[in-house]
């Protein structure tokens, strides 16, 4: 099978599990949003974006290098398997284990407080999930991977429902997330291992190598992720739940669409990897289509959410409407992040992540100096319209690196026809604006469709070719 077919099959998989977690994820927030209300669902998402700033540190690039180093020739798969998830683990009971400890000091209500203790338990099984995504992307077994999440999406949906319907207050549905979260990892590990037989194992000489090329990864994550959830944190010292339960609700969708890209980015990472090593005309080649789908992807989000996120959020629950115009800021960010996405694998990829350390570390230092300047003025309007601005930064220096480092230049034509494209997408829901949302979202979509078809962004032969029956 081709490249691009393999590629295109396995997105497909991708798509359609992560539209169908998408979904669940969604219903569940819908039903968590209106049995919490306003002020609970702040409460909740103090407790999650505090744990989420731990989890994040833990990550420390051990899925980008298992990721990458899955894609190299000669290597020993059980081996570093074993050892980076030894590794992963070992280093999530310890950071994960100061953040019961560290939300004492913190001005919070005790059921908060108790929150990030069950939660510390999800984010374990949340972060081994993850680096273990790095062996169904080398394999594109990527559908394993997604039935897993899947599956334990429905669980929570389910836990949820019993939960509510049980009078359960806060802690009660924090417990149900953690749930979930531990059948996701049970099933992930079990077809994980049907394709890796990995272990827990310590190799001494093996840590090493890991450790001294991950630190710049690892510090650079902890700097990204000061920008990313310091804005949440922020905004809770600052405003009371309920202005964190507005930031909330669109933050929670803003962060089920960007684990799409998470997805994809990841999927070709050993195969940016390996066309680097071997043939830089194909890594170029690689990394155009990943843009371009990426930015295919990103930007009739960005139209939608611009015409409907008012009647969106009011579908949520009563009293989230006011999140609406929040909504509209941070799609912005979503843009940005599809992009960042490749660009910050492709980093490790070309081998400057030191280089990347800088700019994290710049940016995680200018993002609390405009959080606390802007958050306090302007509240949840302050923290979107900074986290836009530093992600935007992100993904243009990281994306100024890849092409420096890979001698690589992105062709401008199909890049302005995509553009073009989602500007015709917004002129048409523009004129259709009396129809009822959904309608003007279908028609929005439609001419997006028409139009990336017309102005030839994907051609009759690559069409042709992800629709081709694959073959064993």
């Amino acid at each position: 099978m081709s490249l691009t077919r393999s590629v295109a099959h396995n997105t497909l998989y991708q798509l359609v599990g992560r539209l169908a977690s998408i979904v669940l994820a969604l219903l569940v927030f819908v039903l968590v949003a209106r049995h919490l209300g306003v002020d609970g669902y702040g409460s909740f998402t103090t407790a999650t974006a505090f744990l989420q700033f731990f989890g994040t540190a833990v990550d420390m690039g051990l899925y980008v290098y298992l990721a990458k180093s899955l894609g190299e020739p000669g290597i020993d798969e059980a081996a570093l398997v074993s050892n980076v998830f030894t590794l992963r683990l070992v280093t999530a009971v310890i950071i994960l284990g100061i953040a019961p400890l560290v939300v004492l000091f913190f001005p919070y209500p005790a059921v908060v407080k108790l929150a990030v203790v069950a939660l510390s338990l999800s984010t374990l099984f949340v972060t081994l999930t993850q680096v273990l995504a790095g062996i169904f992307q080398k394999t594109l077994h990527t559908g394993r991977f997604i039935s897993g999440e899947v599956i334990g999406r429905v669980v929570l949906l389910g836990a949820t429902m019993l939960a509510i319907r049980m009078g359960a207050e806060l802690l009660g549905i924090v417990w149900t997330v953690v749930l979930s979260s531990f059948i996701t990892f049970a099933i992930t590990a079990f077809w994980a291992r049907r394709l890796i037989r990995f272990h827990l194992a310590y190799d001494p000489v093996m840590w090493r190598k890991i450790l001294l090329m991950i630190w710049p990864i690892a510090l650079s994550i902890v700097f990204n992720v000061v920008y990313f959830k310091a804005d949440t944190i922020i905004l809770s010292l600052y405003y009371s739940a309920h202005d964190v339960g507005i930031y909330g609700a669109p933050y929670k969708v803003f962060e089920a669409l960007i684990s799409f890209p998470a997805l994809f980015a990841g999927l070709l990472t050993p195969i940016l990897a390996s066309a680097f090593m071997t043939d830089r005309a194909r890594f170029g080649r690689v990394l155009q289509r990943g843009f371009e789908t990426l930015l295919l992807s990103a930007l009739p989000i960005v139209v939608v959410t611009m015409f409907t996120a008012r009647d969106i959020m009011a579908l949520v629950a009563p009293g989230f409407e006011a999140s609406a115009p929040v909504f509209q800021v941070l799609v912005f960010g979503t843009a940005a992040i599809f992009l960042g996405y490749l660009f910050s694998n492709a980093i490790v990829v070309v081998n400057r992540q030191r280089t990347m350390m800088w700019t994290y570390a710049s940016v995680a230092a200018l993002s609390l100096a405009l959080y606390f300047f802007f958050i306090p003025r302007y509240s949840y309007f302050g923290a979107a319209g900074v986290t836009v601005a530093v992600e935007s930064i992100v993904a243009i220096v990281g994306g100024w690196i890849v092409l420096r480092a890979s001698a690589t230049r992105l062709a401008i034509g199909p890049v302005f026809r995509i553009v073009l494209a989602a500007l015709g997408m917004a002129a048409v829901m523009g004129l259709c604006i009396g129809l009822p949302w959904y309608a003007n979202m279908c028609v929005g979509v439609i001419a997006y469709a028409a139009l990336i078809l017309g102005l030839k962004v994907i051609d009759r032969a690559t069409v042709k070719e992800i629709l081709a029956r694959p073959t064993v």
